[in-house]
């Protein structure tokens, strides 16, 4: 599959490290590019009735496929997705 490093870097500040993970074909293909991958990983990590101010919540930072590439529209992939959960109205941003 092309427009993929497939890795996701993933940083904890709490325990001061970062490490990366690989994405598969199948998510990358079910879930297309920076806002599907920050979306499902959203929604898989961070548990109902989360403190979005709190520990738990995710702070996710993605790019698309074509982020990179001299495709004309890859200009229009950055800045990078950024999804968070917002205190009010408890929603996803």
């Amino acid at each position: 599959m092309y427009g993929f490093m497939g890795k996701i870097l993933r940083v904890d500040l709490k325990e001061k490290r970062l490490w990366d993970e690989s994405i598969d074909e199948e998510f990358a293909r079910k879930y297309i590019g920076g806002v599907g991958f920050a979306t499902k990983i959203l929604y898989d990590e961070v548990p109902k009735g989360a403190d979005p101010l709190g520990p738990e919540n995710k702070l996710i930072f993605m790019t698309g496929p074509l982020t990179g590439t001299t495709s004309p529209s890859a200009a229009v992939a950055w800045p990078p997705t950024v999804m968070f959960m917002v205190p009010i109205p408890r929603i996803y941003i």
